[in-house]
C-alpha cells in the first residue's frame, strides 16, 4: 500500500495505448459494431506485458505526452520547436487548459503563434497515422517489413 501504481486499460486482455485517440484504439479493436457501453478494464496496479506502452501515472504524463506531440509536429513542419520553446510559461498552461476544458477560442489564441504564417513557411505537413498490428500478424524478424508495406499501401493510395 501507498506504493506508485501506473494506470492501463486493457480490451479482450489486449493493452490499450493510453496516448493513442480513443476512436482509433475503437475502430482498430472493435470495428463498426462498437458495444455501448464499450466496456474496458482499468489496472490499478501490475504491469502490461507490452512492452512499448508508455507509462501513465497521473495527468502529468497526458501533458507531457500530448506537448510532445506538439513539439514532434512544429518540428516536421518547420525543421525546429523553437516556437514551442519561446512561448511562455503562462502560454504552455493556457494551451493545456484550453485542451482540458475543450475551450477553442483559447486553444486558438496561443495555438496561432506555433502556426505558420504563410504555406511558404512549412517545410511539410505533420500527419500521424495509428496503425494497430497485432503481435501475431507483426513481423519480429524483420521489423521494417511492416514499414515498407505501410509506405507502399500510402503510396498507392496518395499517388
Amino acid at each position: 500500500m501507498g506504493q506508485p501504481c501506473e494506470l492501463w486499460f486493457d480490451y479482450n486482455n489486449i493493452a490499450l495505448k493510453w496516448h493513442f485517440p480513443v476512436g482509433v484504439l475503437c475502430d482498430s479493436l472493435v470495428g463498426l459494431e462498437v458495444p455501448v457501453p464499450w466496456d474496458l478494464t482499468v489496472h490499478f496496479c501490475g504491469n502490461s506485458s507490452m512492452k512499448d506502452l508508455l507509462p501513465f501515472s497521473g495527468m502529468a504524463d497526458l501533458q507531457r505526452a500530448v506537448m510532445n506531440a506538439f513539439k514532434q509536429a512544429l518540428f516536421l513542419e518547420v525543421g525546429s520547436t523553437s516556437r514551442f520553446m519561446r512561448l511562455e510559461k503562462k502560454e504552455h498552461m493556457t494551451l493545456w487548459d484550453a485542451i482540458l476544458h475543450s475551450d477553442l477560442k483559447t486553444f486558438i489564441s496561443v495555438e496561432e503563434k506555433l502556426m505558420c504564417n504563410t504555406l511558404a513557411e512549412c517545410k511539410s505537413l505533420a500527419v500521424r497515422l495509428h496503425l494497430w498490428l497485432p503481435p501475431d500478424e507483426a513481423d519480429a524478424q524483420n521489423p521494417t517489413a511492416t514499414v515498407i508495406v505501410i509506405i507502399s499501401a500510402l503510396f498507392s493510395l496518395l499517388f
